[in-house]
Formats: C-alpha cells, sequence, structure tokens
C-alpha cells in the first residue's frame, strides 16, 4: 500500500450520510507480519486544539444493542477520500508514538480533528474479533467488508477510541442476548 492510504475507512448508518467510525490499520510492533485494526469514533471535535466532546445521539447508537426480531438500521462501510493538509510532524509523532503506532493505513494524518479524536478519546482494547461477533447483522456485514478491504484475517485485534461503551451495543457479542 502507498502512505499514506488515500482513502478512509468508514462505517456509516441510520441514514446518516456522516461516519460514525473512521478504521485504520497498523502494524502489530510486538508480532511481525501482525496488525491492529484501530476504531476512531468521530466524536466532535469543535476546535481542533480543544478535547473532542460526546456526540451523544452518536454515542446511543453506538451503545444501543439490537434486539432479536426487530428491524436494525442499516450500517455500511465506506471509503471516502483523505484530505491533504500537511500535518504538525511534531504533534503527529508524539500522538503516534504514544499510541505505538507506525506507518498508519487509513489513518487521515493531515485532518487535525482526526488527529485530535486519537489523541484525546478514551482508548479501549478490544482484542480479537470475527465478523460473527458483532452483534447487529448490518454492523457484521459493514466489519466484513472491512476485513476484505484491508486482507486480513478476521482475528485481527481491535482498539476503540471513543467516548460509547466497548461493552455494549455493537461490540458485544451477538451470543451474549441469548
Amino acid at each position: 500500500m502507498s502512505y499514506p492510504l488515500p482513502a478512509k475507512v468508514c462505517l456509516t448508518g441510520q441514514d446518516c450520510r456522516c461516519p460514525s467510525v473512521t478504521l485504520f490499520l497498523v502494524p502489530e510492533p510486538l508480532m511481525p507480519g501482525g496488525y491492529i485494526l484501530h476504531l476512531l469514533e468521530q466524536a466532535t471535535v469543535d476546535d481542533p486544539d480543544a478535547p473532542p466532546r460526546p456526540d451523544i445521539p452518536l454515542v446511543e447508537s453506538l451503545e444501543t444493542p439490537t434486539v432479536p426480531g426487530r428491524s436494525e438500521p442499516p450500517i455500511h462501510a465506506e471509503l471516502r477520500p483523505c484530505t491533504t493538509h500537511l500535518p504538525d510532524p511534531e504533534r503527529l509523532h508524539a500522538i503516534l508514538h504514544d499510541h505505538l503506532i507506525i506507518d498508519p493505513f487509513g489513518l487521515d494524518i493531515g485532518d487535525r480533528a482526526e488527529v485530535t479524536r486519537l489523541a484525546l478519546l478514551p482508548e479501549h482494547r478490544i482484542g480479537f474479533r470475527r465478523g460473527e461477533d458483532f452483534q447487529a447483522e448490518s454492523v457484521r456485514q459493514a466489519m466484513l467488508a472491512v476485513y476484505r478491504h484491508f486482507d486480513l484475517d478476521q482475528r485481527t485485534p481491535l482498539v476503540y477510541h471513543g467516548f460509547a461503551d466497548p461493552t455494549t451495543g455493537w461490540f458485544e457479542l451477538r451470543t451474549a442476548v441469548a
């Protein structure tokens, strides 16, 4: 892949054209040939020098588990072009170093709001997930498209950066509903 990857991978849904989560891939520093998939909530960033604030409807949509037998809003994967702004190299180096990120594929390093989200959102290590592990059918299909896009083994560990609770909603194992 070329660096930086000229497209963001986003999960969108609920009749909204704006992304809910963007995803980027990072080589695993402790496991040669391995990767980590980072999921970055699109929290509101009014000022790139101020901390992000929760987007309450977005967080609620991520935390709300789907009830079996009820219709769910469609969620799908989407590629979007990255911006071409030049990042602040010192700030970017510090942020990537803090998160053990080397050569991210799909992270829009020229987007100050995206870099601010990465720097300041809470980080949750989710562990290994397969497409089948996501509770909602539409999310399972979207994540399967993401794994195929990056040509990943579905057992790639995930790291989630965001305000939503990763133990509920779309991260929760679907078998936990039973």
